[in-house]
């Protein structure tokens, strides 16, 4: 099975670039917790009503746009799509109130309506070899897989038979990376769905501590 990324290009490329903030004194939930460490497993979510304020970078809306936690704006024209094609992984699916716009370009389209959702936590977990990813502390839990800060990770790989069955999802292991099928992919390319980077896992890196690298080995 190959799997991608969806990325935020952070740096508002595109006709469609658009993010979003939860207006002040937005309610929020309690973070999930791993069930047999206890450690944290990601950032409050955002509870309805969920009250944003979006910022468009180009001439257009993105079907998809990315705010500061976990969770994700997607255009009603693009949840349609999602359950037209049949994929599973998007949950607590809610409509937005749009409490500010702020276009940094002429708009040439009306103002979709959107949902804010998270991203379910697969089963799936990364092959820390394979993958090459590097921590600053070793995980120690085998059902999170989290461990200190990660550092670098020169493509992602799961472990065998770990994937459940999500088109998007977040894996053991790696915080903050969304991971998508190629069944995703193929319904985003078929429709024009914008605002959707998707990168081949196996071409996915980073390197947050670039003068450190041969100096450090993976955490087994």
């Amino acid at each position: 099975m190959k799997f991608y990324v969806l990325v935020n290009s952070m740096g508002h490329e595109g006709a469609a670039a658009t993010d979003f903030l939860p207006v002040d004194g937005s309610k929020t939930g309690e973070a999930a917790r791993c069930s047999t460490c206890g450690r944290y497993l990601g950032l409050l979510p955002l509870l309805p009503p969920v009250r944003v304020e979006l910022d468009t970078w180009g001439t257009e809306y993105g079907d998809i746009a990315f705010g500061p936690g976990e969770e994700l704006l997607i255009s009603e024209r693009f949840w349609k799509l999602y359950g037209s094609a049949g994929l599973i992984g998007l949950i607590d699916v809610n409509m937005v109130e749009l409490k500010k716009l702020t276009p940094h370009q002429k708009l040439h389209e009306p103002t979709p309506n959107y949902y804010c959702c998270r991203i379910i936590r697969s089963n799936a977990v990364v092959d820390y070899r394979k993958s090459g990813l590097i921590l600053d502390e070793p995980s120690t839990c085998q059902e999170c897989r989290l461990g200190g800060i990660v550092k670098r990770i020169d493509r992602i790989v799961l472990e065998p038979d770990s994937w459940s069955g999500e088109d998007i999802f977040l894996a053991r292991g790696l915080p903050g990376v969304i991971l998508t099928s190629r069944k995703f992919v193929q319904c985003c390319e078929d429709n024009g769905v914008s605002n959707c980077k998707l990168i081949p896992a196996d071409a996915f890196s980073f390197d947050f501590y670039p003068w450190e690298k041969g100096r450090d080995s993976a955490d087994r």
